[in-house]
């Protein structure tokens, strides 16, 4: 019998983070992943508070037909 080889998911890493994540589960994650971040940064002392992350708009085009695959 033929064995067939699993392809490992597609990952992309949270700009927030820094964590890695599948292409499909990456859109939940940074939503969750910001409101968390804006809780903790909100507890900062005003000297320690950082701007809010920006995503980067450069993606890879097969990045893009991935993501617009799962949208």
């Amino acid at each position: 019998p033929k064995r067939v080889k699993k392809l490992a998911p597609e990952m992309c890493f949270c700009y927030i983070c820094g964590n890695q994540y599948t292409i499909a589960s990456l859109p939940i994650h940074e939503k969750q992943c910001l409101a968390k971040w804006k809780i903790v940064n909100s507890k900062l002392p005003k000297h320690l508070k950082r701007f809010l992350p920006k995503k980067p708009q450069i993606l890879i085009k097969n990045m893009v037909d991935n993501l617009t695959r799962f949208a």
